[in-house]
Order: structure tokens, then sequence, then C-alpha cells
């Protein structure tokens, strides 16, 4: 019968699935566990129930239940026992350890080195013999290094480190040529030397003295030798140059000798606060606040003064010029001197011999010569500016202006003004500033309000000690004062017609109902009881005269009025200190009043910015100034006693 091509007939298992591989019909391939059949030719198909080209055979099974999970363990003994994680049967326990076999050992062991190959270190090891006897022989070649090349080092940067820091060392470049870098740390601080002190030794000339020094913790650093010398020439001897032996004078080198004892003796040294202290004495006998101890006059000093020719002292201390003529000699004869001397002798002939018709010796009179044949003024002459060496004063100019210095020269200009402004008790000028000014040139004027107007009062007095102004005006009848110390103002007004104040007759028998009528009234018709003579004022009736002083009615005692100058060369830089008798230093008991006596003085006063200090001496006062005045300043001085 015919042969017939029935193709493949029967399914050919391919395993798991490949993308890479070319799958013919009937081909079975796992895949993510299932299994699927090829339906026809398929390459990178991947298998899916799709029955074109695959047909899904069997899919994944179930999950199984979890295994238990059995761990061995093993004994000292050698029994392995089993422990698991179920609750499972374990194996039975079983020994596993064999019989003892033969004990292990070495036998020879040796080493050979080859010391003059330079090639890579290489060892090699070779064991023979049985396990319990093992012989082991090493042989080491290449253990010479290669001979190097001789480097070439430079010094790279050297950097200053802080104290404390590590030393860094950085090598850079190629072999042989390299550069050394280097960091290296600054030393600790050292301490300084506080005081130096013997410690060994008693000074004695010959001897050695040991010092220590010390510093500020004063813990001990060292110590030095000092030679005391015997007689300044022994070996050893410190001299005055410095050299050893001296021979010269000590060159200090502009270093200081210190630490030196009070001097005690002619020839000691002497220190600087001893001539400070005589400094001070000496400036305090000149300024009048250290007593000046004169010592008595004996025969041959005056006040420790070596009495010089021509001067005798008695022993009471009288002192009296010597006779300095020559004795001898007659009327007419001068004084002539000689080589042995001087003699009185006669005039000599020579010289003017006529003048004005009189011959012989000629003494000059009256109207003998005029002012112009000496170089002298005529009587007329009236000196300008120029001749005096004055500054002449600019044209123009209105009462009351001030003289200016501006940088062309001089002009007159409008004295400024300060405007005090006084409200109740209460300035807005502190009177310090208020005697500034003034002193400065200023018009000062205080706006007070009264009887319903404001008046400008001109300053009047300065007080001082108290630091205090006053101003004071008349207003008619009135009397308005104003009192600044500091910034506190008291404002009192004085009513002087008696015709507004009222008058209560009481027992005087007068019908006046007020002081003015009283008065007249008085003076036409005083009666003979006016007076009650049972009164008294101190001890005296009313019906006599009686004398009341400041005191008995409160008032004031009258001041210590004095005159004084502060002379123009009595300057000490921008000090002068003048006499003042009855001045105190206790400002709380005394105000001092001080006035220029003229125009002059006020204006040398003004432009040298004088002021006056609070005293610090009795019967002394102290003015400074800004720029010391070429012109005398005449003072008026009153002294009031406070309390």
């Amino acid at each position: 019968m015919p042969n017939t091509v029935l193709g493949k007939v029967s399914v050919v298992p391919k395993g798991d699935y490949s993308a890479s591989t070319t799958y013919y019909a009937l081909d079975i391939v796992g895949y993510n566990g299932g299994s699927y059949l090829a339906m026809q030719q398929v390459t990178g198909v991947t298998p899916s129930n799709d029955q074109t080209n695959w047909m899904q055979l069997s899919g994944p099974g179930l999950p199984g239940v979890d295994g238990v999970t059995f761990t061995p363990s093993v004994s000292e003994a050698g029994v392995i026992s089993w422990t698991n994680d179920g609750e499972e049967e374990n194996p039975d326990p079983v020994n596993i350890m064999g019989p003892p076999g033969a004990a292990a050992g070495f036998g020879t062991v040796t080493a050979t080195a080859d010391n003059t190959s330079s090639e890579t270190p290489s060892v090699d090891v070779q064991s023979s013999g049985p396990d319990t006897a093992k012989n082991f022989t090493f042989a080491f070649t290449g253990l010479k290094g290669k001979t190097g090349e001789t480097p070439n080092i430079e010094i790279g940067t050297v950097n200053t480190l802080e104290p404390g820091q590590d030393a860094t060392v950085n090598i850079t470049g190629t072999t042989p040529n390299l550069t050394l870098s280097l960091g290296i740390p600054k030393g600790q601080p050292g301490t300084s030397v506080s005081r130096i002190q013997r410690t060994s030794g008693t000074g004695a000339a010959g001897t050695t003295d040991t010092y220590t020094m010390y510093d500020s913790n004063d813990d001990a650093i060292g110590t030095f030798t000092v030679y005391n010398g015997a007689n300044g020439t022994g070996a050893g001897d410190f001299m005055a140059d410095g050299s050893v032996p001296m021979t010269g004078a000590l060159d200090m080198g502009g270093n200081k000798i210190t630490n030196l004892g009070a001097p005690g003796a002619d020839t000691d040294a002497v220190r600087k606060s001893d001539l400070d202290a005589v400094a001070a004495e000496v400036d305090g006998i000149l300024d009048g606040t250290t007593p000046a101890y004169i010592p008595p006059a004996t025969t041959v000093k005056i006040g420790g003064v070596i009495i010089g020719e021509g001067l005798s002292v008695e022993a009471d201390g009288t002192v009296s010029a010597d006779d300095q003529f020559p004795a001898g000699g007659t009327d007419g004869q001068i004084l002539t001197k000689t080589a042995d001397g001087v003699a009185w002798e006669d005039a000599p002939e020579a010289g003017v011999t006529s003048f004005k018709g009189r011959t012989g010796a000629v003494t000059p009179q009256e109207g003998d010569y005029t002012a112009g044949m000496v170089g002298a003024r005529p009587s007329t002459w009236t000196p300008t500016a120029s001749d005096v060496g004055a500054i002449p004063n600019p044209s123009g100019g209105t009462p009351g202006q001030l003289l200016s210095k501006t940088e062309s020269g001089a002009e007159w200009v409008d004295k400024p003004v300060m405007y005090v402004t006084v409200s109740g008790t209460t300035s807005d000028k502190s009177s310090t500033e208020i005697i500034q000014a003034s002193i400065n040139g200023y018009a000062v004027f205080a706006v007070v309000s009264r009887l319903g107007a404001l008046y400008a009062l001109p300053l009047a007095t300065q007080n001082l000690s108290g630091q205090a102004v006053s101003f004071m005006i008349f207003i008619g009848d009135r009397t308005i004062s104003c009192y600044i110390k500091g910034t506190t103002a008291t404002v009192s007004e004085i009513v002087l017609d008696a015709s507004r104040v009222t008058f209560a007759p009481g027992e005087t028998g007068l019908t006046a109902d007020n002081v003015q009528d009283a008065i007249e009234e008085v003076q036409g018709n005083i009666p003979t009881d006016y007076v009650p003579t049972s009164r008294t004022v101190n001890g005296q009736a009313l019906s006599q005269n009686i004398t009341l002083d400041a005191e008995d009615v409160g008032a004031m005692p009258p001041p210590n009025r004095q005159t004084a100058t502060l002379s123009a060369s009595g300057w000490s830089g921008n000090s002068q200190t003048i006499i003042v008798n009855g001045v105190i230093t206790d400002t709380s008991a005394q105000d001092i009043d001080i006035s220029c006596a003229d125009r002059a003085s006020a204006d040398a006063w003004a432009a040298g910015g004088v002021w006056c200090s609070n005293p610090t001496l009795a019967n002394r006062l102290t003015f400074t100034c800004t720029t010391p005045p070429t012109a005398n300043i005449h003072l008026n001085i009153r002294l009031w006693e406070v309390g």
C-alpha cells in the first residue's frame, strides 16, 4: 500500500520557555509555573492562552504547606542531634565521631635566604615526610633591594605655626627630584622676670653672692652669681665702665638704676622721689603754702648765704655795709682808679670849659638843651597809636558797639545779647551760663512778666562763690528784682510809694488810713503820747533816741570792700593768684562780688576770658584766662558774710 507522510504527530517537551528559541507546533514549554503547547512556529512570542500561538495546558499549582526546618547540632562528644521549628518528630541522635587518628607532628624545619639577588622577593616552601613528622624547607630569594638613586632635595616653603601645633612635613615631586616643605610651630612664650633676690651670700667684699630670678608667678626660673669686689682692682671686680676690673665711667647705655635706697650720706645717689619732694617743697615756698625757714644770721652768713666783701654782720644779726671809700680826699676831688687800687684826685680840667657864657667845669642847667638836641619829644607831643605800638581803632561805629577781630583786621559790631526767660520760679538759662555770657561781653537781660507787662532787666551783680546772679529795675514807684541760682529764679516786687500801703492807726491816735497820710499828720501834729514809753527796743525805751545795728534788724552787715589788680606780668601760663585779705574757703559762709573798676579793665577782662575760681586757700583768689591779658586789670571786690 502507498506511504503517507503524516508529519509531526507527537508533542515534544522543550523545557522552560526561552525568548530566543524558535518553537514549532506541538512543542511544550514551561512558563511561570504553567505548561503551554505551541500552535504554530513562533519565536519571541511570550506563552499565553491566545489559542493562536500558544495553548495553555496547565496553570501554576496551589501554594504548598509550609515545610518544617530541622536544625542539627553536634556535641563535643561527636553526637549529632536535631531540632525543628514545627511539631515534627526529630531523628534519633547519632554519634558521628570516628576513632582517634594518629597524633600530628613536625619534623625538621629548614630555611635558606638569598641576599645577593635584587629581584622581586619570594619564598619557596617544600614539605616531606608523614603527617606525624612533616619536614618543611623554606627558600627565600630576592631579599636585597635594588640600589636607589641619589635624591636631589630642595627646600620649598617653610611656614611658622602657632605654639602647640604639630610640625608638618610635605614631600612633593618625583624621585630623585624632591621638594621638602616644612611647617614649624613657634615656641611657647617665655616667662618674664618679676624680681631678683639674693638667696646666698652676705655681700661682704671679696665674696661671691648668689641671686635668684623669679617670674610673674613667683617661681624661681634661674640663678646667677655676683662677685663683690674687695678693693676695685682685684681680678673679677666690677668697675665703673662695665669692665672687669673697671677703668672708666659707668656707661648704662640708656638703662636705669632702680630700687635705690634712701640716701644717707653726701656721696649717696639721689632718687627721683627725693628730687620730687624737694621740688614740691620749693613750689610750696614760692606759692606761700609752705612756710620758709631762714636760719638766723651769723657773722659769716645771712639766711644760709655767705656774706661777700663789703658787708658785715653783727652778733645780733645786724647787717651793715663797710666803708668802700679810701680815707682822705677834699671837696671836689673824684675817685680815680690807680695801679694800686683807687685814690682821691683833683678832677681834670679837660672837656667843656665854656658853655653859654659859663667857664670852667660847666654843669648843665635848665634851658641849656632842647628836646630835639637830646632826642626827646617836645612837651606838646601827643603820641599816636603807632608811637606806642597800639592798634588804632577803626572809624565809624555807634555807641554801645564792640571792637571785634576779623580776618581783615578789626571792626565795630553790635554787642551780643543773651535773653533769659523767667517763668514762675524757673529760668531757661543757668546762673553759670549767664555769668559766662557776661564775661564774654554779652548784654544779658532777664525777660520777666510783671504787672501784665514784660520787662527786660539788665545784669546787675555777679555772685561768684554762690554762682548766682541778680537783676534789678526801677519802674515808677516800684522796684522789680530777679535772683537766679542754678535754674531756680526768685522774682520780687517792692512798692516804694507809701500811699499804696494800707495803715491801721491802732492806739496811736492818728486818723490816717495809710502811711503817707499818717506821715503828713504826724509832721503837722504829733501827740505827746504817740510813742508809748513802756515799750523798749533792745532794752532801750522808745522815749529816747536809740541806735540799731544791722543784726538788730536782721539786715546783712556791710561788705568788706577792697581793690586789687591783676597785673599783665603776673600771669603764670593761664593762671594768676593774688592776695585778698578776708577771703575764706567756706563758700557757704561768704559771698564774693567782683567787678572791673574801669572800662579798660572790663575790656581786658572780656578779651582775655578771665574767670575767678572758688577759693581753695584763705586770703587768696585764683584767676584763670583763655588768653593772658596784656594790660593790668583793676578790680573792685566785696566780701559778704552769709548767715
